[in-house]
């Protein structure tokens, strides 16, 4: 049978977290916040902030997974420990 785990509610949405997919969208923003201090119009403004903030919640994301990859796994260590 296929063994099904529970995902959250992100990881439904856009999928497990890729730490290289957050940092080429770091990349991304400052590009586009350099664009922005060096030509200065509301589109380039407009970006940056788009990218820094999706940037942002892409590195959160991969943190969160992590963390929470790091809580099950000394949850199952912990668990055999005491089983033992």
């Amino acid at each position: 049978m296929l063994e099904t785990k529970q995902r959250s509610i992100l990881e439904r949405l856009v999928g497990k977290p890729l730490p290289w997919l957050g940092w080429a969208w770091v990349v991304l923003a400052a590009i586009w916040l350099v664009l922005a201090f060096v030509d200065p119009s509301g589109f380039h403004t407009t970006m940056a902030i788009t990218w820094t903030i999706l940037a942002a919640v892409q590195l959160g994301s991969v943190h969160l997974a992590r963390r929470q990859e790091r809580r099950r796994i000394q949850g199952e260590d912990t668990g055999k420990d005491s089983a033992a």
